[in-house]
């Protein structure tokens, strides 16, 4: 695999690979964030539970706030990180300004859609169909 940082447009099939990689990757991530996300919710109806790990319900019903802005935040630094691992983003444009629909347009369309560089290269059309 060729390094993420580089302008050299990739192939359609690099690009898909790259895509499964890391949603397949993210699979974990997701079950951890369901557990952890479910654990606020745990102790505001679990009221033996809050008296067994000493916290009172207003505590309980805070926690619970808490994790509906924080859990939402940390998955999507999560989910730009692992994008940006396997190299789904602009070259030109960098993971910081990630679009969307960034992966269904690249794989439509080969290009960034905010500055139209290509992401995938387009194939050649003479290398396919030659006899010897």
């Amino acid at each position: 695999m060729q390094s993420i940082h580089q302008m050299i447009p990739v192939s359609a099939k690099e690009f898909r690979m790259r895509v499964r990689a890391a949603r397949r990757s993210l699979i974990p991530l997701s079950i951890a964030g369901l557990i952890v996300l479910s654990l606020p919710f745990l102790l505001v109806s679990s009221p033996p539970l809050r008296r067994w790990i000493g916290i009172s319900e207003d505590m309980a019903g805070l926690s619970v706030c808490i994790s509906f802005i924080a859990i939402p935040v940390f998955f999507l630094i999560a989910i730009r990180n692992v994008f940006w691992r396997y190299g789904l983003f602009c070259p030109r444009c960098g993971p910081r300004r990630v679009h969307v629909n960034f992966i269904n347009h690249v794989l439509r369309r080969g290009l960034c859609p905010k500055c139209k560089c290509p992401i995938i290269a387009a194939p050649k059309l003479g290398s396919a169909n030659r006899h010897s």
